[in-house]
């Protein structure tokens, strides 16, 4: 029994090297007919007809590759090998050949399937190919397809595997660069996307505080494989944010977006290091209170249309729903202030109709794996034009910018954001790619007062777009907090009533510049925008900062903290601005901290305190009970119907 058993596995080996060696099989050229029983043409265990060469048993009867081999390994089991046709015995000496006039008539026929054509063809082999080719080449076609599926889903599980060890041989070095740093780590929720859930949702920094109550002011956090430290130390803030700023030039930097020290298109929030305080430093002078006084007519105009279609629509009986029509209010000042659009236009605005149609429903985050990083863009595009999708409002949007940057300088109004972009416009300048990936010390930085139309271009786009909805929410807000508080609504009305609106009397309006401050303590909507990226190794206090870690300030927990505010802090009291002392400045961060604080913190400011103005001597605010509510614990975002009940003055 040991030898039979010897000698079957020197069969199968023997099997396995006939079939996979070199031999080939004698092809059947001059043969002028051929005779052969149907049966031989397909398996007799599994009835497919032969799509390769079959095996034959010593009592000739011919089986698949597949078919032979699942009877060699029945035989282990059974201890005994036999033919499934006529039972016989196979002897100790056991030796497969292959059925080689089956093997040479098969290649024939394929050989006459691929030379249908040619007129030199054998026509006893074309009658027997148009007699056997139906099943056999219908079956040969099935296990092509299904061996090219097979490949393919091999390869792609095979892509899918390395992209998961991959990911997470990242995310255990990523998480390997903030453990042991000082500071506690929150655990991860999930070992790929880390605590996204978290990081990217409406509650974002209500969830934050919670974290700053359990694990303390400072902590790690994972944004998928991306390590982050988030800290609401005003120290540790202060360290960043102006000593060590050298370190810090660098926002966190988006995934899905293109690296912004070589991408032809960025903006100022994107761009860090030299590219950074280039662009920054020419938009900063058409936001000077040079600058803005000459826009302030602009903004009053656009204003005064607001008020007079507001007018129109009050009646006695009428609630408005505000905060859309802010948005449109918005939208029309810092769209002609930055392109110079010489009219007040705030009905069925198609850039604010894309806009809103992009940003309306917060998207959640995708996964921040390179090879998508990489693509994005791509494969939205792709996506949209294999689906005859409509195109991205943005891209549209930025078109349209493209078109409007392209006009002549001598078009443009001179006080407009565009002008001053325009006058230092150099397309041919191509200096502009700097390695930023190091220290910056910004105070010896020489500018060369140069832009790209590509910087032109997002510049523009980043300005109107971040400019008009962040002010707009502010205002409702503003307003809410006014109607809830009558007392202090009519404070404000008491220091504006007897005075005009000019930009000199709206400079010294102090207790509408504490209600527009308390207000942004209270509800800093745009904090979770201000990140930084360290760029070297440092120690800060008792912790250390490695390089590429992201740093999120908890502007939240900052601007509730009772030992900086006092205990009231949940309160609305624009007072607490009288007495404003050192350490509340230094933590006041609604528009950021830094260098890389707000460019446009002095354009909102003067834009809010027009409209409020303008209002109130108008109009006064009223809550209708039951329709609006902002809690202090909910996400930063107002009720889908925030209604405000507005009354003539």
């Amino acid at each position: 029994m040991k030898r039979f058993f010897a000698s079957l596995r020197s069969a199968i080996a023997q099997l396995d090297q006939d079939y996979s060696g070199s031999h080939r099989t004698a092809k059947i050229d001059d043969a002028e007919r051929v005779a052969i029983d149907s049966s031989a043409l397909h398996c007799p265990v599994c009835f497919c007809v032969f799509a390769s060469a079959p095996f034959i048993l010593k009592c000739g009867h011919s089986f698949c590759q597949n078919c032979i081999k699942n009877i060699v390994e029945n035989s282990y089991s059974e201890q005994i090998f036999e033919c499934p046709m006529c039972r016989q015995v196979i002897s100790s000496e056991i030796r497969f050949t292959r059925n080689y006039i089956v093997d040479a008539l098969l290649q024939s026929v394929c050989e006459i399937a691929e030379n249908e054509n040619e007129s030199s063809v054998d026509p006893n082999l074309r009658i027997s190919f148009q007699l056997i080719s139906g099943k056999f080449l219908e079956e040969q076609k099935k296990n092509k397809i299904l061996q090219k599926k097979y490949e393919e889903e091999r390869i792609r599980s095979r892509r899918y595997l390395i992209l998961l060890v991959m990911e997470s041989a990242l995310y255990r070095k990523a998480w390997d660069i903030i453990r042991d740093c000082g500071f506690p780590v929150v655990p991860s929720q999930h070992w790929l996307f880390g605590s996204l859930d978290i990081m990217k949702s409406y509650s974002t920094h209500w969830q934050l505080g919670k974290l700053t109550r359990k694990y303390g002011r400072t902590y790690g956090i994972m944004q998928g494989s991306h390590p982050t430290v988030v800290t609401s130390d005003p120290k540790i803030i202060y360290e960043i944010c102006f000593k060590q700023f050298r370190l810090f030039h660098s926002r966190i930097m988006d995934p899905s977006s293109s690296h912004p020290d070589t991408v032809y298109e960025v903006h100022e929030f994107a761009a860090r290091g030299e590219r950074w305080k280039r662009i920054r430093s020419l938009t900063s002078k058409a936001v000077s209170n040079e600058n803005l006084r000459k826009l302030f007519h602009v903004m009053c105009d656009s204003v005064n249309c607001f008020v007079k279609d507001l007018e129109e629509e009050i009646t006695d009986s009428k609630a408005l729903e505000l905060h859309p029509r802010f948005q449109t209010l918005t939208f029309d000042i810092i769209s002609r202030c930055c392109m110079g659009r010489p009219y007040s236009y705030q009905h069925n605005d198609s850039n604010l109709k894309l806009l809103l149609k992009k940003f309306s429903p917060l998207q959640r985050c995708v996964p921040d794996l390179k090879w998508i990083s990489l693509t994005y863009a791509k494969l939205c595009l792709r996506f949209r034009i294999t689906f005859h999708l409509e195109i991205d409002p943005l891209v549209t949007y930025t078109n349209y910018l493209r078109k409007l940057i392209s006009m002549d300088i001598t078009s443009q109004d001179r006080s407009s954001f565009l002008y001053f972009m325009k006058c230092v416009e150099d397309d041919e300048w191509d200096d502009w790619i700097v390695d930023a990936d190091k220290p910056y010390d910004i105070s010896s930085m020489k500018i060369i007062p140069k832009l790209t139309t590509g910087e032109i271009i997002n510049q523009c786009r980043f300005l109107t777009t971040a400019g008009f909805d962040t002010t707009a929410n502010t205002v409702a807000y503003l307003i809410y907090l006014l109607a809830s508080n009558s007392e202090k609504q009519e404070k404000l009305y008491q220091e504006i009533a007897t005075l005009e609106i000019t930009f000199d009397n709206v400079q010294h309006f102090n207790y509408l510049h504490y209600t527009i401050m308390e207000t942004l303590r209270l509800f800093p909507h745009a904090s979770l925008l201000q990140s930084r990226m360290c760029v070297q190794q440092c120690e800060i206090g008792p912790y250390t900062f490695k390089k590429d870690v992201g740093v999120i300030f908890d502007t939240w927990s900052l601007h509730y903290d009772q030992e900086i505010w006092g205990s009231d802090v949940k309160q609305f009291r624009p007072d607490r601005f009288l007495d404003y002392t050192t350490i509340q400045k230094r933590n006041w961060m609604a528009f950021g901290a830094g260098p890389r604080q707000c460019v446009g913190m002095r354009f909102a400011m003067l834009e809010i305190k027009i409209i409020i103005c303008s209002l109130l001597k108008k109009f006064c605010f009223r809550k209708i009970e039951n329709t609006c509510k902002i809690a202090y614990n909910k996400p930063s975002r107002m009720e889908h119907r925030t209604i405000i009940d507005l009354k003539k003055s």
